[in-house]
């Protein structure tokens, strides 16, 4: 009787993604046709107005290095958006580098991290790298992706909107998964970095309460269009 297949890890999950990723990239270099639907690409243009306030920088001479945490009239609007004072908020280069970086402070090796399933891969690469045990909610393409509770962890990362499924989790089961991390003295991420690519207005994360120093969130500050309310403590970044 043939064994059944074991999962694998969910760190190697994670590398077979970016694996795929080069291999077709390597495929376009060779000529070949790929509609690449494996890294949430988007493709969409440059806006103008980035293009020309790039070139504006560049023309004034301020393309060396600035602040490691941005520079202060970014940490500025952020904050006055956010309802928070500047020393809360961080601006870095993509949710990859920071989500690391969180991780790695608030987390020590061998804790759990938990989140919902299809995740990420960038959650579970970052777990394997430091150490940490990754416990993962599966959740089902019938219940349109919605999890009721997270396993108990150090840390939980909800994304919403959730990459790669693009389903938006409700106002209920975020506020829960705050009021849970609070009770248990648990740590949250909110990773928000596809918010402005939402079809569907999200309100769970602007109106929850966020328990003192145990939430942050991430999000694509490019192009947020809206403020967010009772505000703790703020992670900011592009992917």
């Amino acid at each position: 009787m043939p064994r059944p297949k074991k999962k694998p890890e969910a760190g190697a999950q994670g590398a077979s993604f970016y694996e795929i990723a080069e291999q077709a990239l390597a495929l376009e270099r060779r000529g070949k046709d790929i509609v690449r639907l494996n890294v949430g690409d988007t493709n969409l243009p440059v806006p103008q107005r980035a293009k020309d306030a790039a070139a504006k920088s560049m023309r004034d001479g301020r393309g060396g290095y600035g602040s490691s945490r941005g520079s202060e009239e970014l940490l500025s609007l952020i904050a006055a958006r956010e309802k928070c004072g500047i020393e809360n908020v961080v601006v870095g280069p993509g949710s990859k580098h920071l989500l690391f970086a969180l991780l790695s402070v608030l987390c020590k090796k061998g804790d759990s991290v938990a989140f919902p399933s299809p995740h990420w891969p960038a959650y579970s690469l970052a777990c394997a790298q430091l150490g940490l045990r990754a416990k993962t909610k599966d959740t089902l393409l019938g219940n349109a992706w919605q999890f009721e509770t997270l396993p108990k962890a150090k840390l939980a990362i909800i994304c919403n909107p959730l990459n790669p499924a693009s389903t938006i989790h409700g106002h209920e089961s975020v506020s829960r998964a705050i009021s849970d991390a609070g009770k248990a003295g648990s740590r949250l991420i909110i990773d928000e970095a596809l918010h402005s690519s939402r079809f569907q207005h999200t309100t769970a994360s602007a109106s929850a309460p966020f328990p003192r120093n145990s939430t942050w969130k991430t999000g694509d500050w490019a192009t947020r269009l809206r403020p967010r309310k009772q505000q703790r403590s703020l992670l900011s970044s592009t992917r």
